[in-house]
């Protein structure tokens, strides 16, 4: 079977990626495998490496065989290739190769490295994971803290990474602030979170958010469903009007919402036959 699959890999045709088709380098790799003779697998799989996935799959077979300084060298090789979620596996066997070895300083500094590069949430949490099997994550907690504020300040788009990480780690108040200075670079999905963990302690602070939700929400033709979640919004906002004493807010916020909105005579339906 393995000398049929090589000369059908030599004369088929290519995918529009100029690489084997799928089904034959997916049968040649598991016929190697099966063979026990991993030099052998290891120089197929190294035939077609398109992907973090395909090195994570070298490095697995030679540690399994006790190589572990070579299965290091190919995950070295292969940081920085294919999708995010397969980097990020590679990047875990490569630091549980370095600490295999002793040179646990040398996997800080890859997570640092990478954090600096992409401040994300996701690179954050590999980072404090690293350092809690170092026992050093308390010494670090504020510089991380620090690196990704700073990284937000120059460039907003991290403003979601950075709140979702102070959410985390229970810096509920300096979240929200967050929130706040970078409101419009922030999903919905987002902002209902914060405001969920906000409106039973301060209500007073979420009716702003929800009044921009709701007209956000209100603005957007192409939800089909757009009416029914801006009443479900108003009636969240009309709890927390509610919460803070103000009876006369709402009414007043709902009759400029009709005056702005009048010529949706569907949402003016549907807003008068809720109990609002």
């Amino acid at each position: 079977m393995a000398r049929i699959v090589d000369e059908r890999a030599k004369t088929a045709e290519h995918d529009p990626l100029d690489r084997t088709g799928f089904g034959i380098r997916t049968l040649r790799e598991q016929l190697a495998e099966i063979t026990g003779d991993v030099h052998h697998y290891v120089t197929v799989l190294a035939e077609d490496l398109y992907a973090a996935s395909q090195y994570l799959k070298i490095v697995d077979a030679l540690r399994s065989a006790g190589r572990a300084c070579e299965a290091e060298r190919w995950a070295r090789r292969g940081l920085g290739i294919g999708n995010p979620i397969d980097q990020a596996k590679l990047r875990d066997a490569y630091v549980d190769l370095l600490f295999e070895r002793g040179a646990a300083d040398e996997a800080l500094a890859l997570r640092w490295q990478r954090f600096d590069e992409h401040p994300t949430k996701s690179h954050y949490r590999e980072l404090r994971r690293t350092a809690e099997r170092l026992g050093g994550w308390s010494e670090l907690r504020s510089e991380a803290l620090d690196r990704i504020r700073h990284a937000t300040a120059k460039r907003p788009a991290f403003a979601d990474h950075l709140v979702d990480v102070l959410l985390d780690e229970g810096e509920l108040d300096e979240g929200w602030r967050q929130a706040v200075d970078h409101a419009d670079d922030l999903l919905e999905s987002r902002w209902h979170q914060l405001i969920n963990l906000r409106q039973p302690t301060h209500p007073q602070d979420v009716i702003g958010p929800w009044q921009r939700l709701i007209q956000q929400r209100l603005d957007t033709s192409t939800d089909k469903y757009r009416y029914n979640k801006a009443i479900t919004m108003l009636r969240r906002l009309s709890d927390g009007y509610r919460a803070t004493g103000d009876t006369t807010g709402l009414d007043t916020y709902l009759a400029d919402l009709r005056k702005l909105h009048g010529r949706k005579t569907s949402f003016i339906a549907k807003l008068d036959r809720t109990d609002l």
